[in-house]
């Protein structure tokens, strides 16, 4: 989805904080634990005090001996099985070296806000101190490495301080795109919300390696297992960084807010849906999705229908979920013979959006086979294998995997405009997460498109989030009619 420019004011900001760089000669403590030790922050001395760790293989509440592993059976689509991975590498540090061009003292941050009309919108409460992360993950069964951006505040005495899980909306395909290559719009999140007291894991996501040793696969867009996986191991390698560098700020990872919008929207909340199975020492207050895509299949079948941003968007989920599960289908069983050559091969170099990729394909009958036109008509998409599963599988609510929905409470907001993140199966899933009991607030902006929607209820995600880290009860669906949104 397309990427919302929220703070292009980033471009001028400098460097400040000049902590080590550091590649791990060897493996991580699986334990933080909670203990004391000292921390120096920039421009405000060093402090020595406890504060709580965390356990990435915290004891099996069954009290069976052994490593722990994740709890639930990946779904293959008729791909080659494969078995998940202990958890005692997961998010282990393989390398980080600290941003010195977006490491800001308050003073910085503050004028720059003041400067772009966000000041009364935002305080700089803190110097923030960004480091660039390689930390263990696993996909399908295998290590691999990935990267990004992790952000704390400095603090004047060491303290326990909630965590953001900071998922990017799309900013392309491959290494260059990623958010910790450098990129403003990469640092710009994770520095805000670390002036405000959190610590930050922006993960930029499998198949985008931002620095150190290029990937050697395509990132797996809008594809729920490794999306979710990642992300969760990012929020481990902030816990191991904290230690590490004996920062001031200890990241309290059982007060977690996933908070994303677009590509990011569906990534918090995948990463919430699987947190029970993969992460369960991670405890999630709040997941804010902001014009998320949660049903694959209904968009599916409406980009099928209907010429709109979801036509072409919706054939880069297909080649990237293909590409992911083995590529064991023919492509051209649903794209036309040149898109199936022509977006496997620049999908992976693409910084870009969709309509950038193929100039002048809008039509679906440019984009889709009749075959896959017929089935997305009659509403047979779901049968159709393995492209069914695949949509499936990394649709919030059809998955097989994780079959039982998150009880976390979560805020989602859409636009009525927005024909890229369609809001009718959003509306609809929103109404099967209240009949299970699960918290909502669906917020619809009437008149509003993708991007715009985001932007325009940015002060609405602060301050339900802020509310969630406080411990403000949310145990309600609130349903809101489309309405109108701005600040």
């Amino acid at each position: 989805m397309c990427r919302p420019m929220l703070f292009v004011f980033l471009t001028s900001l400098g460097g400040a904080c000049t902590p080590p760089s550091h590649k791990s000669s060897g493996s991580t403590a699986a334990d933080t634990g909670t203990g004391t030790g000292t921390g120096t922050g920039t421009g405000t001395g060093t402090g020595t005090g406890t504060g709580t760790g965390f356990d990435s293989n915290p004891p099996d509440d069954t009290g069976a001996s052994g490593p722990r592993v994740p709890t639930f059976t990946p779904a293959t689509c008729g791909a080659e099985p494969y078995e998940l991975l202990p958890l005692e590498q997961m998010g282990e540090l393989v390398e980080h070296e600290p941003d010195l061009a977006f490491s800001l003292p308050a003073a910085a941050i503050e004028v720059l806000l003041d400067s772009q009309g966000l000041g009364d919108l935002l305080d700089a409460r803190y110097d923030v101190e960004l480091h660039k992360v390689r930390y263990l993950t696993q996909d399908r069964g295998e290590l691999v490495e990935s990267t990004g951006y992790v952000a704390f505040p400095v603090l004047p005495e060491p303290a326990s301080v909630p965590t953001l899980l900071w998922l990017h909306p799309t900013m392309g395909f491959g290494d260059a795109c990623a958010p910790s290559s450098g990129s403003i719009e990469g640092a710009a999140f994770p520095v805000l919300a670390a002036t405000q007291g959190y610590a930050v894991a922006a993960p930029d996501y499998l198949g985008m390696n931002g620095w150190g040793a290029p990937s050697d696969r395509l990132h797996p867009w809008i594809v729920g297992e490794p999306t979710a996986i990642a992300s969760l191991d990012s929020l481990r390698a902030t816990a191991r960084l904290a230690e590490t560098l004996g920062v001031s700020a200890t990241p309290d990872l059982s007060t977690v807010v996933a908070f994303g919008a677009s590509q990011g929207g569906h990534a918090a909340l995948m990463a919430d849906l699987y947190a029970r199975d993969y992460a369960p020492e991670v405890g999630f207050v709040g997941v804010v999705a902001s014009i998320p895509v949660t049903d694959l299949v209904a968009l599916a079948a409406f980009g099928m229908g209907t010429a709109s941003e979801a036509s072409l968007g919706l054939a880069g989920g297909v080649v990237t979920g293909w590409d992911w599960y083995g590529r064991s289908a023919a492509l051209t069983d649903v794209l036309t013979p040149e898109l199936a050559d022509l977006l496997p091969e620049v999908l992976g170099d693409a910084c870009s959006d969709f309509g950038d990729l193929a100039p002048g394909v809008d039509s679906p009958d440019d984009i889709y086979t009749e075959a896959a036109l017929e089935a997305g008509a009659a509403g047979t998409l779901l049968e159709w294998a393995p492209w069914g599963c695949y949509l499936a599988e990394s649709s919030l609510l059809r998955s097989s995997a994780v079959a039982t929905p998150s009880m976390t409470p979560k805020l989602v907001v859409t636009g009525s405009e927005d024909t890229l993140a369609w809001a009718p199966p959003v509306r609809a899933d929103v109404a099967q997460l209240c009949d299970a009991g699960v918290p909502v607030e669906y917020i619809e902006c009437e008149g509003l498109g993708h991007v715009d929607a985001a932007v325009q209820t940015l002060p609405i995600y602060l301050a339900w989030a802020q509310d969630r880290i406080a411990g403000v009860a949310f145990d309600e669906c609130i349903v809101n009619e489309p309405g109108p949104c701005s600040f």
